[in-house]
């Protein structure tokens, strides 16, 4: 609301869980993400709907004894670049997801800004297929695509495996 520009919101269909509002609301900076969980095996980076399934992912992570840490990007433009980049630091293991193609995105700006500044860090970009998505529930294109908590889960404790 106190932006100096133009600005784009992307409101995804289907339910979204309710969020307790503060009676002291303060803005957000733009550009600033927030991290929900700390982990030191794979950060977990997603925008909007994605982040409450990728709390869950790490819930699951958690029990097969892997720290994934939780960042909730809030912007895609302009991304919080010291957050995500400490976090390909320590982690070394990034895993993007987005409920969007996963080619020009979310993921692709994380790719270029790590390849820029944390080159040793890997990176796996997760979201839908550049094809058409047929329509019906958000929760059936989520599996059919791997962005729903069990697929993620199962992909980063499989990439971790595979990396040790």
């Amino acid at each position: 609301a106190e932006a100096d520009g133009p600005w784009a919101i992307r409101i995804p269909r289907g339910a979204a869980p309710g969020t307790p509002l503060d009676p002291d609301a303060k803005p957000i900076p733009v550009g600033m993400g927030e991290t929900l969980r700390s982990g030191m095996d794979i950060a977990l980076l997603g925008v909007g709907k994605t982040v409450l399934v990728l709390e869950a992912a790490a819930e699951q992570l958690a029990e097969r004894g892997i720290q994934a840490e939780v960042i909730d990007a809030r912007f895609v433009k302009p991304l919080d670049e010291a957050r995500i980049r400490d976090a390909a630091s320590r982690c070394q293991r990034v895993m993007t997801v987005e409920d969007h193609f996963a080619h020009g995105g979310f993921g692709s700006a994380v790719l270029e800004l790590l390849a820029r500044d944390v080159p040793e860090a890997r990176v796996q970009v997760l979201g839908h297929g550049d094809q058409f998505i047929e329509h019906g529930d958000v929760v059936d294109q989520w599996r059919s695509s791997g962005i729903d908590a069990d697929s993620i889960a199962e992909k980063a404790s499989a990439w971790l495996d595979g990396l040790r």
